[in-house]
């Protein structure tokens, strides 16, 4: 919704079903969103947006039959995130200028953080930021070039193991086992050309990273 020349807002939802096949899981998530753009002069815009998502799962523990038990004492081995239930916070801020009509620079910087409610095994948490710039120039109106970096930051926390698995017991009597925590960073640098051979008709973009 546009406000004015200065401030437009934006809200939407997101209903996303997944069915995996070979017993992987099913889950559905709601994702409610909400957003903000102002424009207090012509050469900058400043851009907001917020999500939420609860996600519920089914199937989402794999299962194994400890040694000398019978066949229905089974302890979890594995959960899979992928079809667990979580609650998901997203944020993302972008800064776009203008500085004369053939260049755009841009600016942004998103955080999320995934908290996965029913995980007794497993990934815990993830969670991470990231923050880039984007610069792009038209020299002609049939030319294009870009360039932009960005680098994120992830953490993902495990609990390995809740109980004895094959024999293999917790470091420490009543602990429920090791916690992992992996930390992990990624520098990504993208350039890019587009160009208008036949406008209209016919168009020929290259890019790498």
């Amino acid at each position: 919704y546009r406000v004015n020349e200065i401030l437009a807002f934006n809200v939407g939802y997101t209903w996303k079903g997944v069915s995996r096949t070979d017993a992987q899981g099913r889950s559905a998530s709601n994702s409610p969103q909400v957003g903000i753009r102002l424009a207090p002069t012509n050469w900058l815009s400043l851009l907001a947006n917020y999500a939420y998502t609860a996600r519920t799962g089914t199937n989402f523990l794999a299962f194994v039959t400890q040694p000398g038990e019978p066949t229905n004492v089974l302890v979890p081995l594995t959960y899979k995130f992928y079809s667990g239930s979580l609650n998901r916070n997203n944020a993302n801020f972008i800064a776009e200028v203008y500085p004369v009509d053939t260049v755009t620079c841009s600016l942004n910087f998103s955080i999320y953080n995934d908290n996965f409610t029913d995980s007794n095994a497993g990934i815990q948490s993830d969670r991470g930021w990231s923050g880039g710039a984007d610069v792009s120039w038209r020299p002609h109106d049939r030319v294009a070039f870009s360039l932009g970096y960005d680098h994120q930051q992830l953490q993902v926390r495990q609990l390995a193991a809740i109980g004895p698995i094959n024999g293999e017991t917790a470091l420490v009597v009543g602990d429920a086992g090791p916690t992992l925590t992996t930390s992990d960073s990624y520098d990504t640098f993208v350039a890019k050309a587009d160009i208008k051979i036949i406008p209209k008709k016919l168009n020929f973009t290259t890019s790498g990273s």
